[in-house]
């Protein structure tokens, strides 16, 4: 090679490895790709499936990065529990090996204690997963529980003996205490209910919590302060 504006030829001697995620053979057909360029590249192709199609390297794979974020951040953590580890299972990782490296780093970063990754350290688009494995907005597994509204709604429960029946779709309790259908379930209790669960989480720290809430912390900072004004003493120590 010759660098611009020099005369003398250098002799190197290298290999290049190109990478894509598009069929370059269709992108020569549709005159988006050089074919001369192409068979200069092409002369020992390996075809690197998706994350999604090889589920089962991603244990090992998040073990390695979890042993290098863990000792990154001087953290202690081990392994994933059994509850995470499924929903990473069952996620379609979009973002392949490199997505996956920046939610294990994102969940040692996020993680308060223990020896495991518990799944309140994984990204919302993670945990809200059903059984079926399509995203959903699952209640019972964002909505925290509280002792106020624990507290009532087992006193509300032992008022009522005869109702000993399965409760009805509409009226079925969450992990909160909060009732699907009443009047107290509304969009705006179920974000209050979150926003407390992820500010006790993370000690109160707001940028982690919101991190965890994947929502900026002037939102979560915003939030806060409409609580204040609205004088709710749930959120008192946050303040």
């Amino acid at each position: 090679l010759e660098r611009v504006g020099g005369t003398k030829t250098i002799k190197v001697d290298v290999r290049i490895i190109a990478t894509t995620n598009r069929d370059l053979l269709q992108s020569v057909k549709d005159g988006d790709f050089r074919e001369d360029l192409y068979y200069r590249l092409n002369v020992f192709p390996l075809n690197s499936p998706a994350l999604r199609d090889r589920k089962e390297d991603i244990p090992l794979i998040s073990a390695s990065f979890l042993q290098e974020y863990s000792r990154k951040h001087g953290r202690k953590l081990e392994s994933f529990s059994p509850e995470a580890m499924e929903l990473m299972m069952r996620y379609s990782w979009p973002g392949n090996v490199r997505e996956l490296q920046n939610v294990v780093e994102r969940a040692v970063i996020l993680s308060t204690g223990g020896a495991a990754v518990l799944p309140a350290s994984l990204p919302l688009e993670v945990q809200q997963l059903s059984r079926s494995g399509v995203s959903t907005m699952t209640v019972a597994h964002t909505i925290p529980s509280t002792p106020e509204i624990e507290n009532s709604a087992a006193a509300e429960s032992s008022a009522s003996p005869q109702n000993s029946q399965p409760a009805s779709p509409e009226t079925v309790a969450t992990t909160s205490g909060l009732v699907l259908g009443s009047e107290d379930f509304t969009l705006a209790a179920v974000e209050r209910e979150l926003i407390l669960k992820c500010l006790r989480e993370c000690s109160g720290n707001r940028t982690h919590a919101a991190d965890m809430m994947q929502v900026s912390i002037r939102t979560l900072r915003n939030k806060l302060n409409q609580y204040k004004d609205e004088g709710r003493q749930e959120f008192a120590e946050f303040f």
